[in-house]
């Protein structure tokens, strides 16, 4: 990147599988997002403890708990295409699946700002997620 004032990002679309009504974020990431970071940041958003196992499966790998270290690979080396799709798998006792899907990618978008599109989306939490700093936040919308 070289402009810091940018970012390469990725907007994702996560919908929870098997529930009525629809329950799902959405979610403005930097392609540097690893996995393990991916996973704290859909923990907070549904509202999970992080106690159970994950595993996420993206084109054909698995990666999480008994898997590929989630902490080595980010976002943007899958080079993901619009409506792409892969799944995060939580708690493999009660079985949370989730499709996560590329809406938009690899766009600019400024740092500077909170809004982008048309939907109100939300920069940071309280308390903090271990070793992302607030300008690493992803912006998200709660659904």
């Amino acid at each position: 990147m070289n402009d810091p004032t940018q970012l390469s990002i990725y907007q994702l679309r996560a919908v929870l599988n098997g529930v009525s009504p629809l329950v799902w974020r959405r979610f403005l990431l930097s392609i540097e997002t690893s996995l393990a970071d991916l996973h704290k940041i859909l923990q907070l958003s549904f509202g999970w403890s992080g106690f159970y196992l994950y595993e996420f499966c993206i084109h054909g790998k698995t990666f999480g708990s008994n898997a590929e270290d989630p902490r080595s690979v980010c976002l943007g080396d899958f080079q993901l295409r619009p409506v792409e799709r892969f799944r995060y798998r939580y708690n493999f006792l009660v079985f949370w699946e989730s499709d996560l899907r590329l809406e938009v990618g690899s766009g600019r978008a400024q740092r500077s700002g909170t809004r982008a599109g048309t939907g109100q989306f939300y920069r940071g939490m309280p308390g903090g997620l271990g070793g992302i700093t607030d300008s690493q936040w992803p912006a998200y919308d709660w659904h």
